[in-house]
């Protein structure tokens, strides 16, 4: 958290910092050294996913936005975009954060020299009913809030491939509970 506080005390233009995020294994492999959102939006892709820590360290990322899991907001920023988007809940809310810090005139930057252990879905549970309805749900929130008109046709042809992959890998107990929370989701 030092070095976090350090970087947005470096510089007014810093309106989040967050660190390297990995896997809970021996290898700490990346799990996200900041996330992407293009070409295919609105498909967020963790950049240097699967590399070892020790090798990230040395690099220099480019990045869309930080992963909401470990980031540090300068407070005056914070309170001048009102928050946290409160229609957002679990997903997309660090993108839709980030994104209006930039409209705003602040930058992200990512501390590479630390990092944070991160257990994915491991509150909400992956696969999940609720998972698979928050996560979409949220997506398609955040189309509706940032996409340009040109990304409609590919956002909503990649949420329509994102909510038959999520019935397929879904750990939902009924096949039933998993149409009802894509539904839910849509609607």
């Amino acid at each position: 958290i030092e070095r976090l506080v350090s970087e947005l005390a470096s510089s007014p233009a810093v309106g989040a910092a967050g660190p390297i995020v990995v896997n809970d294994n021996p290898s700490r492999t990346v799990q996200a050294a900041g996330v992407a959102l293009r070409p295919f939006f609105p498909v967020a892709r963790g950049i240097g996913k699967g590399i070892p820590y020790a090798v990230a360290i040395s690099r220099t990322f480019r990045f869309d936005f930080l992963q909401g899991s470990c980031l540090l907001v300068r407070g005056d920023a914070f309170a001048k975009l009102n928050g946290l988007d409160p229609d957002f809940f679990f997903f997309a809310e660090d993108a839709d954060l980030m994104i209006r810090l930039k409209a705003a005139g602040y930058r992200g930057s990512l501390v590479s020299d630390t990092y944070v252990v991160h257990r994915r879905s491991s509150t909400i549970g992956a696969g999940s009913e609720r998972f698979i309805y928050v996560s979409l749900r949220s997506m398609l929130i955040f189309i509706k809030k940032h996409a340009r008109r040109h990304e409609l046709p590919s956002a909503a042809l990649t949420m329509v491939a994102q909510s038959a992959a999520l019935f397929a890998l879904s750990r939902a107990s009924r096949p039933g509970a998993r149409i009802a929370s894509i539904v839910r989701a849509w609607r």
